[in-house]
């Protein structure tokens, strides 16, 4: 618990600082701008997905397991080997990417995205060895490095990002976004540089010595292979979709720079309101990864079920209400945020996934630790291939709200799927009424009372989102309490 709300409190001054960042970035590329720059993260969190996903998840799973068997220089040895083979891996995936960065502009349909990718490339390495450090520490539940790494990776993309723009022209949208870019590679080789010494210092003393792990390979292999192969798919479906788009929305007769511009506002500026608040529950189920692996390599079935029933009612628990206030205050946030109230339309209709998405992320990681990464994979494909499919068919007919619908059935589709195998394998019970039902109410009642009085155009969006949600939490604890008594009765 403590090692959650450390992360969650490091979460919450990046996430903040990171949105911090969008919002100043959007008002300097505006709407199209943001679209052509979010083509290039699409394309570039291929590449950064296949090159650490599965290595931080790999070096958790094996530090954890032979650490519980008592054999901390057989984990260190682990832990190095993995290193090792993934610097190789994703040098080799720069090359690629540097290289192919003009074909990788004309598959997104924008050549403006070219600059940003070449310069974007030389991260890769960087980024795979600080993904495999940080799962040594979280197998390690020393989660301090990490967070303090992160931290300073996020303040470095924007002070670099921050002084490009203020010392260099930018005459263009090509160049604006290659500034962009250029503090995200800055920012992976200074955290990379400090966790590299802080994991020399720490492995140190973990373990004296190297001791060789026979069959290291046949043990990572089944860890490493499912998870890369599933976000290697879905980021490379994910960029498909996020061409599919625009050239959609073209072929259904809107203009290039406006398709552009729409496609900003929803993946590059809606979004990442969506995503913010989850800085919350992403630590938690980092954490879950080790504390699953631990309970399971130990024969703890009872607590594996615990553990989950948990998650999945603390996770419903926050993310109900946080939809609630996205959908009745969406126009206020946009306005706040960005200035204009054209962006609160593409929140409110997105809200709804807000549970599903941050029930899919703690779910997730309770899955990798269990070792249903194949489940996991499996999952993650089948819905990735059909959101292609439905934005291919759909959105040259239906434009920009068939984007949201396919969103929506896709998150509704892919945690149905992780919950389900999660019931199966933890024996965990749904429980819809305490963790879905009352939320959703106790959360609608300060929301209306907010809106539908006009108190919520009286005082700021920081002042309604905390009166709602001490609302909320006072409506949902008395509920408990009387929940209490009548069982005593």
């Amino acid at each position: 618990m403590k090692n959650g709300m450390i992360m969650a409190a490091a979460a919450l001054i990046m996430r903040a600082a990171g949105m911090g960042m969008r919002v100043w970035l959007s008002g300097r590329l505006g709407a199209e701008g943001m679209g052509v720059y979010q083509l290039t993260l699409s394309a570039y969190a291929f590449f950064a997905l296949v090159c650490s996903s599965g290595v931080t998840v790999t070096v958790t799973r094996l530090v954890c397991e032979l650490t519980e068997r008592r054999s901390a220089p057989a984990a260190a040895y682990a832990a190095e080997k993995v290193m090792t083979a993934s610097f190789v891996v994703s040098s080799l995936l720069a090359m690629c990417m540097f290289f192919s960065a003009d074909y990788i502009g004309i598959f997104l349909g924008s050549e403006q995205t070219v600059p940003a990718i070449r310069i974007l490339s030389p991260s890769l390495p960087l980024m795979s060895v600080s993904a495999a450090a940080r799962g040594y520490f979280t197998a390690r539940r020393r989660i301090i490095a990490p967070t303090v790494e992160q931290m300073i990776e996020q303040a470095t993309e924007i002070a670099v990002c921050a002084a490009a723009f203020a010392m260099l022209p930018t005459h263009s949208t090509r160049r604006a976004c290659a500034y962009a870019a250029a503090g995200t590679t800055a920012s992976e080789a200074v955290s990379f540089v400090y966790i590299l010494i802080v994991y020399a210092i720490d492995v140190r003393s973990f373990a004296k010595g190297r001791s060789r792990e026979d069959g290291l390979v046949r043990r990572a292999l089944p860890i490493y292979l499912p998870c890369t192969a599933s976000s290697a798919l879905r980021s490379l479906l994910a960029a498909v979709e996020n061409m599919l788009i625009p050239a959609g929305l073209v072929r259904g007769g809107t203009d290039s720079k406006t398709a552009l511009a729409r496609y900003g506002m929803i993946s590059g500026m809606a979004m990442p309101v969506i995503v913010f608040p989850s800085f919350v529950i992403l630590p938690f189920a980092t954490l879950m990864i080790t504390e699953m692996s631990s309970a399971k390599a130990g024969g703890r079935t009872l607590a594996v079920q615990r553990m989950a029933q948990r998650v999945v009612g603390v996770t419903l628990k926050y993310s109900v209400p946080v939809a609630m206030i996205m959908i009745f205050f969406s126009r206020q946030l946009s306005e706040a945020l960005y200035g204009n109230s054209e962006v609160g339309l593409y929140i409110a209709a997105l809200a709804p996934v807000v549970p599903l998405m941050y029930l899919d992320s703690a779910v997730d990681g309770m899955l990798k630790g269990l070792g249903e990464q194949t489940s996991y994979f499996v999952f993650n494909a089948v819905d990735s291939a059909l959101r292609v499919v439905l934005m291919l068919l759909l959105v040259p007919v239906f434009g920009t709200w068939a984007v949201i619908s396919v969103i929506i059935l896709s998150e509704l589709f892919n945690t149905a799927l992780s919950v389900w195998k999660l019931i199966k394998v933890s024996k965990m019970q749904a429980r819809p009424v305490s963790d879905m039902l009352l939320p959703c109410l106790c959360a609608a009642v300060p929301c209306m009372l907010f809106r539908f009085t006009g108190a919520a155009g009286k005082t700021s969006i920081i002042v309604t989102v905390l009166c709602c949600s001490a609302i909320y939490l006072f409506l949902l604890a008395i509920i408990k309490i009387n929940s209490k008594k009548l069982l005593l009765k």
